[in-house]
């Protein structure tokens, strides 16, 4: 990702490539010309990315056409909410526990994991009663190894 940060850093990509869809307030009042003003930014960012190499390996980019889930009839949010954990530093989505659905793990990754999700940076200071969140007013603390948290 920072490759990619890195490409775009700078970057203007313009919310009315083809007029605009906005009103004084900044509220949409055309939403189709919004979403063609979002498609030409994705092709941008696509066409920019496209040129990028990674480890010797050229990074291929197309913008995808939007699709609107909110309107799919059979969404089961409760599901989708079972693999996706989104928090302030990250979106994480990982597989989850039921052999029915993702199988067997292949890996030790749940005995490191037992909650699924990478644990949040959070800083630790060593006290006498053992390791504690650290104040984050005073500035004591650091960020431990990502295998000593649970």
């Amino acid at each position: 990702m920072t490759t990619l940060s890195h490409d775009i850093a700078g970057l203007i990509l313009p919310h009315d490539q083809y007029g605009s869809h906005l009103n004084a307030d900044g509220k949409t009042i055309d939403v189709v010309l919004e979403k063609e003003n979002f498609c030409k930014a994705g092709e941008t960012l696509a066409e920019v990315w496209s040129s990028t190499v990674i480890d010797s390996f050229p990074v291929v980019a197309q913008y995808v056409e939007h699709s609107d889930f909110a309107a799919e009839e059979n969404l089961d949010e409760k599901w989708c909410s079972l693999p996706v954990l989104q928090t302030q530093y990250a979106c994480q989505i990982v597989r989850c526990n039921s052999i029915e659905c993702c199988g067997q793990w292949r890996s030790n990754y749940i005995q490191i994991f037992p909650h699924r999700f990478l644990p949040a940076p959070v800083p630790f200071q060593h006290t006498s009663e053992g390791l504690e969140v650290a104040q984050t007013d005073n500035g004591s603390g650091a960020f431990m190894a990502l295998f000593l948290k649970d």
